[in-house]
Protein backbone atom coordinates (compact mmCIF):
# COMPACT_ATOMS: atom_id res chain seq x y z
CA UNK A 1 0.00 0.00 0.00
CA UNK A 2 3.07 2.60 0.87
CA UNK A 3 4.32 2.34 -2.87
CA UNK A 4 1.03 3.53 -3.86
CA UNK A 5 1.18 6.55 -2.06
CA UNK A 6 4.59 6.99 -3.02
CA UNK A 7 3.40 6.98 -6.44
CA UNK A 8 0.68 9.36 -5.71
CA UNK A 9 3.40 11.80 -4.17
CA UNK A 10 6.04 11.68 -6.42
CA UNK A 11 3.49 12.59 -9.00
CA UNK A 12 1.76 15.39 -8.05
CA UNK A 13 5.38 17.08 -7.10
CA UNK A 14 6.24 16.39 -10.32
CA UNK A 15 3.53 18.54 -12.00
CA UNK A 16 4.39 21.87 -11.23
CA UNK A 17 8.68 20.65 -11.35
CA UNK A 18 7.71 19.62 -15.21
CA UNK A 19 5.24 22.45 -16.00
CA UNK A 20 8.30 24.79 -14.60
CA UNK A 21 10.78 23.61 -16.80
CA UNK A 22 8.35 23.40 -19.89
CA UNK A 23 8.28 27.00 -18.90
CA UNK A 24 11.79 27.53 -19.02
CA UNK A 25 12.59 25.96 -21.93
CA UNK A 26 10.02 27.82 -23.71
CA UNK A 27 11.55 31.02 -22.61
CA UNK A 28 14.95 30.39 -23.41
CA UNK A 29 13.13 29.32 -27.64
CA UNK A 30 10.69 32.03 -27.46
CA UNK A 31 11.07 35.36 -26.06
CA UNK A 32 7.28 36.23 -25.26
CA UNK A 33 5.99 39.43 -24.72
CA UNK A 34 3.94 41.11 -21.60
CA UNK A 35 0.40 39.63 -22.74
CA UNK A 36 1.39 36.03 -24.17
CA UNK A 37 3.48 35.35 -20.64
CA UNK A 38 0.46 35.87 -19.35
CA UNK A 39 -1.95 33.79 -21.09
CA UNK A 40 1.36 31.18 -20.93
CA UNK A 41 1.16 30.88 -17.56
CA UNK A 42 -2.77 31.13 -17.59
CA UNK A 43 -2.91 27.92 -19.66
CA UNK A 44 0.23 26.24 -16.96
CA UNK A 45 -1.78 26.85 -14.00
CA UNK A 46 -4.91 25.47 -15.52
CA UNK A 47 -2.75 22.10 -17.19
CA UNK A 48 -1.14 22.09 -13.30
CA UNK A 49 -4.58 21.46 -11.77
CA UNK A 50 -5.74 18.90 -14.80
CA UNK A 51 -2.85 16.86 -14.24
CA UNK A 52 -3.08 17.04 -9.98
CA UNK A 53 -6.87 16.25 -10.65
CA UNK A 54 -5.72 12.64 -13.12
CA UNK A 55 -3.54 12.21 -9.73
CA UNK A 56 -6.28 12.52 -7.05
CA UNK A 57 -8.54 10.41 -9.45
CA UNK A 58 -5.43 7.67 -9.02
CA UNK A 59 -5.62 8.60 -5.41
CA UNK A 60 -9.31 7.39 -5.27
CA UNK A 61 -8.24 3.51 -6.20
CA UNK A 62 -6.01 4.04 -3.12
CA UNK A 63 -8.56 4.63 -0.65
CA UNK A 64 -11.37 2.76 -2.36
CA UNK A 65 -13.47 5.52 -2.68
CA UNK A 66 -16.39 5.67 -5.57
CA UNK A 67 -17.69 8.89 -4.77
CA UNK A 68 -14.26 10.78 -4.82
CA UNK A 69 -13.96 8.84 -8.09
CA UNK A 70 -17.11 10.51 -9.25
CA UNK A 71 -16.51 13.68 -7.79
CA UNK A 72 -12.97 14.25 -9.54
CA UNK A 73 -13.78 12.17 -12.77
CA UNK A 74 -16.37 14.62 -13.02
CA UNK A 75 -14.10 17.57 -12.69
CA UNK A 76 -11.83 16.00 -15.25
CA UNK A 77 -14.67 15.60 -17.97
CA UNK A 78 -15.79 19.15 -17.62
CA UNK A 79 -12.16 20.43 -17.87
CA UNK A 80 -11.69 18.27 -20.54
CA UNK A 81 -15.15 19.80 -22.83
CA UNK A 82 -14.19 23.78 -21.21
CA UNK A 83 -10.42 23.06 -23.33
CA UNK A 84 -11.71 21.19 -26.57
CA UNK A 85 -14.59 24.11 -26.23
CA UNK A 86 -11.86 26.71 -26.04
CA UNK A 87 -9.51 25.29 -28.15
CA UNK A 88 -11.94 24.62 -31.35
CA UNK A 89 -13.49 28.64 -30.39
CA UNK A 90 -10.81 30.57 -29.69
CA UNK A 91 -7.44 29.16 -30.85
CA UNK A 92 -6.33 30.87 -33.90
CA UNK A 93 -3.59 28.25 -34.68
CA UNK A 94 -5.97 25.69 -37.10
CA UNK A 95 -3.50 22.39 -36.57
CA UNK A 96 -5.12 19.49 -34.46
CA UNK A 97 -2.48 19.24 -31.87
CA UNK A 98 -0.95 16.54 -29.16
CA UNK A 99 -3.05 18.33 -26.74
CA UNK A 100 -6.17 18.68 -28.17
CA UNK A 101 -6.00 14.72 -28.66
CA UNK A 102 -4.93 14.04 -25.07
CA UNK A 103 -8.00 16.06 -23.97
CA UNK A 104 -10.20 14.21 -26.00
CA UNK A 105 -9.03 10.78 -25.87
CA UNK A 106 -9.05 11.48 -21.75
CA UNK A 107 -12.47 12.50 -21.99
CA UNK A 108 -13.55 9.86 -23.85
CA UNK A 109 -11.62 7.16 -21.32
CA UNK A 110 -12.99 8.80 -18.31
CA UNK A 111 -17.15 8.89 -19.64
CA UNK A 112 -16.90 5.18 -20.30
CA UNK A 113 -15.39 4.38 -17.15
CA UNK A 114 -17.64 6.55 -14.55
CA UNK A 115 -20.83 4.79 -16.90
CA UNK A 116 -19.55 1.44 -16.24
CA UNK A 117 -19.02 2.07 -12.33
CA UNK A 118 -22.49 3.26 -11.94
CA UNK A 119 -23.94 0.54 -9.76
CA UNK A 120 -28.20 1.21 -10.60
CA UNK A 121 -28.48 0.31 -14.06
CA UNK A 122 -31.63 2.53 -14.35
CA UNK A 123 -29.77 5.19 -13.53
CA UNK A 124 -26.84 4.27 -16.42
CA UNK A 125 -29.65 3.52 -18.82
CA UNK A 126 -30.37 7.48 -18.52
CA UNK A 127 -26.76 8.90 -18.33
CA UNK A 128 -25.37 6.92 -21.63
CA UNK A 129 -27.57 8.63 -24.14
CA UNK A 130 -27.34 11.72 -22.15
CA UNK A 131 -23.25 11.63 -22.53
CA UNK A 132 -23.81 10.27 -25.93
CA UNK A 133 -25.46 13.45 -26.78
CA UNK A 134 -22.77 15.61 -25.63
CA UNK A 135 -20.23 13.88 -27.09
CA UNK A 136 -21.98 14.10 -30.61
CA UNK A 137 -23.23 18.26 -29.53
CA UNK A 138 -19.31 18.99 -29.04
CA UNK A 139 -17.88 16.89 -32.40
CA UNK A 140 -20.53 19.12 -33.90
CA UNK A 141 -19.45 21.86 -32.50
CA UNK A 142 -15.89 21.28 -33.79
CA UNK A 143 -17.07 20.73 -37.15
CA UNK A 144 -18.38 23.46 -37.19
CA UNK A 145 -15.80 26.04 -35.34
CA UNK A 146 -13.60 24.58 -38.18
CA UNK A 147 -15.24 25.31 -41.41
CA UNK A 148 -15.98 28.75 -39.95
CA UNK A 149 -11.98 29.22 -39.61
CA UNK A 150 -10.76 27.71 -42.69
CA UNK A 151 -13.46 30.29 -44.39
CA UNK A 152 -11.98 32.86 -42.22
CA UNK A 153 -8.56 31.89 -42.98
CA UNK A 154 -9.07 31.72 -46.26
CA UNK A 155 -10.56 34.90 -46.48
CA UNK A 156 -7.76 36.58 -44.42
CA UNK A 157 -5.40 35.03 -47.52
CA UNK A 158 -7.39 36.55 -50.09
CA UNK A 159 -7.41 39.82 -48.53
CA UNK A 160 -3.83 39.39 -48.03
CA UNK A 161 -2.83 38.54 -51.26
CA UNK A 162 -5.25 41.45 -52.83
CA UNK A 163 -2.94 44.17 -50.73
CA UNK A 164 -0.15 42.49 -51.01
CA UNK A 165 2.45 45.47 -52.93
CA UNK A 166 3.07 44.76 -56.99
CA UNK A 167 5.94 47.75 -57.98
CA UNK A 168 8.86 47.92 -60.09
CA UNK A 169 11.32 50.89 -60.46
CA UNK A 170 12.79 53.49 -63.27
CA UNK A 171 16.22 54.40 -63.33
CA UNK A 172 17.26 57.66 -63.26
CA UNK A 173 20.17 59.29 -64.36
CA UNK A 174 20.82 62.56 -62.47
CA UNK A 175 19.28 63.70 -59.22
CA UNK A 176 15.99 65.65 -59.62
CA UNK A 177 14.99 68.81 -57.85
CA UNK A 178 13.05 67.74 -55.46
CA UNK A 179 10.81 71.23 -54.63
CA UNK A 180 9.68 70.29 -57.96
CA UNK A 181 9.23 66.75 -58.50
CA UNK A 182 5.09 66.22 -56.91
CA UNK A 183 5.99 62.88 -55.03
CA UNK A 184 9.02 63.22 -52.83
CA UNK A 185 10.91 60.14 -50.52
CA UNK A 186 13.66 60.31 -48.54
CA UNK A 187 15.29 59.14 -45.33
CA UNK A 188 16.26 60.83 -42.29
CA UNK A 189 19.81 60.15 -42.60
CA UNK A 190 21.78 63.63 -42.64
CA UNK A 191 25.16 62.06 -42.19
CA UNK A 192 27.94 63.15 -45.23
CA UNK A 193 28.16 59.70 -47.23
CA UNK A 194 29.50 59.89 -50.43
CA UNK A 195 26.56 57.84 -52.11
CA UNK A 196 23.35 58.69 -53.33
CA UNK A 197 20.93 56.49 -54.69
CA UNK A 198 17.76 57.42 -56.93
CA UNK A 199 15.48 55.66 -58.80
CA UNK A 200 11.65 56.15 -59.68
CA UNK A 201 9.22 53.92 -58.03
CA UNK A 202 6.18 52.82 -59.98
CA UNK A 203 2.95 51.53 -58.64
CA UNK A 204 0.83 48.99 -60.18
CA UNK A 205 -3.07 49.41 -60.39
CA UNK A 206 -2.99 46.44 -57.59
CA UNK A 207 -2.88 48.60 -54.33
CA UNK A 208 -1.52 50.85 -52.58
CA UNK A 209 1.54 51.09 -50.05
CA UNK A 210 3.95 52.98 -48.05
CA UNK A 211 8.22 52.62 -47.78
CA UNK A 212 8.40 52.55 -44.01
CA UNK A 213 12.63 52.44 -43.57
CA UNK A 214 15.34 51.80 -45.60
CA UNK A 215 18.31 49.96 -43.94
CA UNK A 216 22.11 51.08 -44.81
CA UNK A 217 25.40 51.23 -43.40
CA UNK A 218 23.91 48.78 -40.19
CA UNK A 219 21.10 51.08 -39.34
CA UNK A 220 17.48 50.89 -40.23
CA UNK A 221 16.94 55.00 -41.20
CA UNK A 222 12.92 56.11 -41.18
CA UNK A 223 11.88 57.98 -44.06
CA UNK A 224 10.00 61.13 -44.61
CA UNK A 225 8.02 62.60 -47.16
CA UNK A 226 5.32 61.18 -49.32
CA UNK A 227 5.51 57.19 -48.14
CA UNK A 228 2.83 56.34 -49.77
CA UNK A 229 2.52 55.13 -53.33
CA UNK A 230 -1.24 55.19 -55.00
CA UNK A 231 -2.05 52.67 -57.40
CA UNK A 232 -0.60 53.32 -60.77
CA UNK A 233 1.39 56.12 -59.35
CA UNK A 234 5.28 57.00 -59.06
CA UNK A 235 6.79 59.23 -56.65
CA UNK A 236 11.04 60.31 -56.16
CA UNK A 237 13.01 58.11 -54.02
CA UNK A 238 16.40 59.29 -53.37
CA UNK A 239 18.74 58.10 -50.08
CA UNK A 240 22.38 58.80 -49.22
CA UNK A 241 24.37 56.02 -48.40
CA UNK A 242 28.22 54.92 -47.47
CA UNK A 243 28.41 50.79 -48.35
CA UNK A 244 26.78 50.00 -51.32
CA UNK A 245 26.04 46.31 -49.63
CA UNK A 246 23.23 45.57 -47.64
CA UNK A 247 20.80 47.96 -49.18
CA UNK A 248 16.95 47.10 -48.02
CA UNK A 249 13.86 48.14 -47.52
CA UNK A 250 10.63 48.03 -45.81
CA UNK A 251 7.49 48.32 -47.23
CA UNK A 252 3.68 47.97 -45.78
CA UNK A 253 0.72 47.40 -47.52
CA UNK A 254 -2.77 48.58 -47.25
CA UNK A 255 -3.32 46.00 -43.68
CA UNK A 256 -0.07 46.69 -42.17
CA UNK A 257 1.97 43.54 -43.33
CA UNK A 258 5.71 44.50 -43.80
CA UNK A 259 7.57 43.41 -46.38
CA UNK A 260 11.15 43.44 -47.49
CA UNK A 261 13.36 44.24 -50.16
CA UNK A 262 17.14 44.13 -51.15
CA UNK A 263 17.98 46.81 -53.63
CA UNK A 264 20.77 46.17 -55.59
CA UNK A 265 22.63 49.62 -56.81
CA UNK A 266 24.43 50.76 -59.67
CA UNK A 267 26.87 53.53 -59.81
CA UNK A 268 26.20 55.51 -62.87
CA UNK A 269 28.85 58.58 -62.80
CA UNK A 270 29.98 61.09 -60.66
CA UNK A 271 28.09 64.72 -60.67
CA UNK A 272 31.62 66.20 -60.90
CA UNK A 273 35.05 64.68 -61.34
CA UNK A 274 36.97 67.54 -60.04
CA UNK A 275 34.96 67.69 -56.23
CA UNK A 276 35.71 64.77 -53.60
CA UNK A 277 32.82 66.05 -51.61
CA UNK A 278 29.86 64.88 -54.52
CA UNK A 279 28.76 61.92 -53.91
CA UNK A 280 28.71 59.36 -56.44
CA UNK A 281 25.41 59.12 -58.15
CA UNK A 282 23.59 55.59 -58.21
CA UNK A 283 20.28 53.67 -59.55
CA UNK A 284 18.41 50.72 -58.54
CA UNK A 285 19.56 47.84 -61.27
CA UNK A 286 17.38 45.15 -59.28
CA UNK A 287 14.88 44.74 -56.15
CA UNK A 288 14.74 41.38 -54.40
CA UNK A 289 11.83 40.30 -52.43
CA UNK A 290 13.69 38.95 -49.03
CA UNK A 291 12.33 37.79 -45.74
CA UNK A 292 13.02 39.49 -42.99
CA UNK A 293 14.29 36.46 -41.69
CA UNK A 294 17.43 36.65 -44.45
CA UNK A 295 17.40 40.43 -43.95
CA UNK A 296 18.81 39.62 -40.44
CA UNK A 297 21.03 37.09 -41.60
CA UNK A 298 22.82 39.31 -44.14
CA UNK A 299 23.08 42.08 -42.13
CA UNK A 300 24.86 39.60 -39.63
CA UNK A 301 27.10 38.13 -42.61
CA UNK A 302 25.31 34.53 -41.92
CA UNK A 303 26.04 32.35 -44.68
CA UNK A 304 22.43 31.94 -46.05
CA UNK A 305 23.07 28.56 -47.60
CA UNK A 306 23.38 27.16 -43.82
Amino acid sequence: MWYKWLVFVIAFLLVPIGSYGMKKLCKEKVKFNEKQEKDFNAKLRLGVIFYWLIDLFYMTFIIHSLVFRFVFGGIIILMVFFNLSRAFLNNKDPRFNFWLLQDFLIGVFMSIYLIYIIPDQSLKDVVIPVVSAVFGGLITLVGVAWTIRHTQNERKKDEIQKAKPMFSFNMLFKPQDTKSAKKVCFDNCYESYKCVLIAEIENSDHSLFSIERVFHDNKWWELEANKVVLPSKTIYFEIKFEDINNLFIEVKDALNNAYYYELKAMCLALINPNSNDMPFVHTIREIIEISYYDVERKINNIDLNK
